[in-house]
């Protein structure tokens, strides 16, 4: 979604050029939003890492009481 995302924003810009606005004006625009993209990205990798760790854990745990109820 985050691909699809970046490019609605390059396309932003092409469509900013035809219609005019300023060049300064759609090139920061586009930035805005690559940039948050990133963050999302970033954010999303993040989540994806601590649910793993939790996954990992929560195993972890299992087996610990399984051998100490043995």
């Amino acid at each position: 979604m985050l691909d699809f995302l970046d490019q609605v924003a390059k396309r932003y810009r092409t469509q900013a050029h035809a219609n005019k606005i300023a060049e300064d004006e759609s090139v920061e625009v586009e930035l805005l939003l690559l940039d948050s993209h990133a963050h999302m990205r970033s954010w999303n990798a993040g989540l994806e890492d601590r649910a793993e760790y939790l996954s990992k854990r929560g195993q972890a745990l299992v087996q610990t009481v399984s051998s100490i109820t043995r």
